[in-house]
């Protein structure tokens, strides 16, 4: 079976505890403002004080992988999906009123007995999840009712020469992001179907030539963009961004770049997500040193460059999984362990500069034994809903749902916080003062 790649398990944790050549080029200009800063409190508390945390399972026998959120701004509805990690690997599907929390249905799906998901997303009264089982990538359609309405065969999307990491509705279609092996080497992928799952096209996009992983999408005016992984200097790993038109139906492939050409660690985008012309991006910087570090850029549409990126670390092992943008700053979601296998969720707050406003952590019960691993955020009617797994002595072992305002906190009432400002508009180290995790640990 095809090996998949910078996926991280909670079970590890528990265990412890057309195109231009052109476009490739990227002079300093290009590059971006750069950044790095450990954890400010700004004279806050550094912990998350959510309005409610939903648990699921409890069982302490089963571990879970979670990897997908979405919402129905009309009802108000929350959707979280990811991997049951038992005696096999069976997907499910949770259903939350965003308001209080409460657990509507859960579903999972077993016709696999080795799967994982990847994205989610909810669309005209259905849910799609996109994700990897045994022969191939999958593509599975529910009601909101819970109903399994469709899927689709692995060998419809290339069986175990293809993965599919990201999927998308738009103007009655179904989009799917991934890759494909061709002539044993790894293109990007962009499958076109309608909405009772006929393919219609399928491009492909020889980015690097090399076997790397492609499919984190978000919609934007009419486009699709499309962020990974990519070999496309030297040994490392960039950060590529694909634009492709999609009003025309038949899909235009608009541009590439990448980010990454002059650093030499690998870096692999997770999350990304747009607001007004700029889109942004989260992921991780694997250091050669065996540390990693947070990292955001911010891509601008009308300059078609990279206008900055920040580099964000607060111990050894610091994971960006999902960023959002709302109320006009961007939140990234992640998560940071300790030398000691303490670990926790963090979630990042920067204005639309680039500045710092805060950095929080969170994990169950507070207790020294508990770890909390979350790898998706959105934001929905002036909060943020933060998607997991975790394990503590009191909850056991459970996918997580958190939800808090904008500011980390309970009550919708803004704190007096300020962000960090630049101190120079040329690339340079800004050196803070650490001011750790919680002390009551």
């Amino acid at each position: 079976m095809k090996k998949i790649i910078g996926i991280l398990l909670i079970s590890g944790l528990l265990a412890s505890s057309g195109i231009s050549v052109n476009a490739f080029i990227m002079d300093e200009e290009n590059i971006g403002i750069q950044i790095e800063q450990s954890m400010p409190l700004n004279g806050q508390s550094s912990k998350i004080k959510p309005i409610w945390v939903k648990y699921w399972s409890g069982d302490n026998t089963v571990e879970w992988e979670v990897n997908g959120i979405t919402v129905d701004e009309e009802n108000s509805y929350v959707y979280l999906s990811g991997v049951i990690l038992g005696e096999g690997q069976y997907i499910f599907l949770l259903k939350y009123n965003a308001d209080n929390g409460d657990l509507i249905w859960s579903r999972i799906w077993d016709e696999s007995e080795v799967c994982h998901i990847f994205s989610i997303y909810y669309y005209e009264d259905h849910i799609y999840l996109a994700g990897y089982c045994e022969g191939g990538p999958i593509l599975l359609k529910y009601h909101s009712n819970g109903e399994l309405i469709n899927k689709i065969d692995p060998n419809v999307l290339g069986g175990e020469s293809s993965m599919v990491f990201g999927v998308v509705g738009y103007n009655n279609l179904i989009y799917l992001s991934g890759e494909k092996d061709i002539e044993e080497v790894s293109d990007m992928a962009l499958w076109c179907f309608d909405l009772d799952f006929n393919k219609l096209w399928l491009k492909t996009c020889d980015v690097a030539g090399g076997h790397d992983r492609y499919g984190i999408m978000v919609e934007h005016n009419d486009c699709l963009y499309i962020t990974g992984t990519a070999q496309i200097s030297g040994n490392n790993k960039d950060i590529p961004l694909l634009k492709y038109e999609i009003k025309n139906p038949d899909g235009e492939l608009e541009f590439i770049d990448s980010w990454g050409k002059n650093d030499d660690h690998y870096n692999y985008a997770r999350g990304i997500t747009a607001h007004n012309n700029h889109i942004f991006i989260t992921g991780i910087k694997d250091k050669s040193d065996s540390y990693n570090d947070i990292i955001i850029l911010n891509y601008d549409l009308e300059e078609g460059c990279w206008e900055w990126h920040r580099i964000w670390s607060e111990l050894d092992t610091n994971f960006g999984f999902d960023i959002t943008i709302a109320d006009n700053h961007v939140f990234v979601v992640g998560q940071i362990i300790s030398n000691s296998y303490k670990t926790y969720t963090v979630v990042l707050k920067y204005d639309l500069d680039g500045n710092l406003v805060w950095s929080k952590t969170w994990r169950p019960d507070n207790l020294p034994s508990s770890c909390a691993f979350a790898q998706t955020i959105l934001s929905y009617n002036d909060c943020l809903y933060v998607g997991g797994a975790s394990a503590s002595q009191l909850s056991g072992t459970n996918a997580f749902l958190l939800k808090c305002n904008y500011n980390g906190r309970r009550t919708s009432q803004s704190s007096q916080q300020q962000s960090i400002p630049q101190q120079s508009q040329q690339s340079s180290t800004q050196q803070l003062p650490f001011l750790g995790l919680p002390t009551n640990t």
